[in-house]
């Protein structure tokens, strides 16, 4: 009832100015954004690729969409988003124990690489060391759990066009951002959902998108393979009109890559708050933002 009767003001407060159409800002905030980094894109080298989609008005920007990379760790948040509905649909008990045995052991990120074969760990448990630490060792249970075959056609049932199940299989941007917008729908109605949203809102890898958002609530996943200079980072970024936002790069060193999609992701922040101001939002959209500051209030 609390949260009704605050949902009631903020739309209140949100109706006390004048009223303008977003979509009379749409070609403008897309050839700012393309002007911003069309700029920077020139000097950085290597290999980019952009998907943005306001959660709002659905407002999209792209470059070099379809153009499709090494998937490393980003695999790890659609099987994530399967085995959360599977549990929804009562199909699986995150309760269940796993145990580490010496075929799921593999190198990379992780903190299960540092425990003994022989060890058990919840569904629940990996999924939260999949997210939080991106590890490896717990990805290969879970999908060793639930069957490659079976995380594959769960992603093409979402409309991805690379049902990459593994590090060296391929995605896009455009995959990317189906898997984040699934996200940001799921956290709304499921507790699953919002549980796994948290994971990635925790996860120890900050350094790339979130890094110059300040205390923006942003659920993220990255995927890096540094020997192979690939490294991604894409998810969900919690402004008062939440956006989504995937970034693939090839051909940086680690280091560096992060910070070409911190400065991305920057200048895409720039604009997207620039033209999603509260007088340039619609009745349906002031409502729609209301109702995401409710959900994601503390109850």
């Amino acid at each position: 009832m609390k949260k009704i009767f605050s949902l009631l003001l903020i739309i209140l407060f949100f109706n006390m100015s004048p009223l303008t159409s977003l979509a009379s800002s749409s070609t403008t905030f897309n050839s700012s954004v393309k002007n911003d980094l069309d700029h920077y894109l020139e000097k950085v080298g290597g290999e980019v690729s952009i998907t943005y989609e306001n959660m709002i008005s659905q407002e999209k920007y792209t470059y070099r969409p379809d153009a499709t990379y090494f998937a490393a760790s980003t695999v790890k948040l659609p099987l994530a988003l399967y085995i959360m509905e599977l549990a929804d649909a009562q199909e699986i008990d995150l309760n269940q124990k796993l145990t580490y045995q010496n075929h799921h052991y593999v190198g990379g990120s992780g903190v299960i690489q540092n425990d003994s074969f022989g060890t058990q760990f919840t569904i629940k448990e990996l999924l939260s060391k999949s997210m939080k630490y991106s590890d490896n060792i717990a990805f290969a249970m879970l999908v060793e759990r639930v069957g490659q075959h079976n995380f594959s056609e769960y992603m093409n049932n979402l409309g991805a066009r690379n049902n990459a199940t593994e590090a060296y299989s391929y995605t896009s941007t455009n995959d990317l951002n189906i898997f984040a917008k699934k996200l940001y729908s799921y956290s709304f109605r499921s507790d699953h959902g919002q549980l796994l949203d948290d994971y990635l809102q925790n996860t120890v890898y900050n350094d790339a998108l979130p890094q110059r958002l300040g205390e923006l609530q942003v659920a993220h996943k990255v995927g890096m393979m540094p020997i192979d200079q690939v490294s991604h980072d894409y998810g969900v970024v919690y402004a008062k009109s939440p956006y989504t936002l995937s970034v693939m790069t090839y051909g940086f060193d680690y280091a560096y890559s992060n910070e070409v999609i911190a400065d991305i992701t920057e200048i895409i922040h720039k604009n997207h708050e620039a033209f999603n101001k509260r007088n340039d939002l619609s009745i349906i959209d002031r409502i729609k933002i209301a109702f995401i500051t409710i959900t994601h209030q503390p109850n």
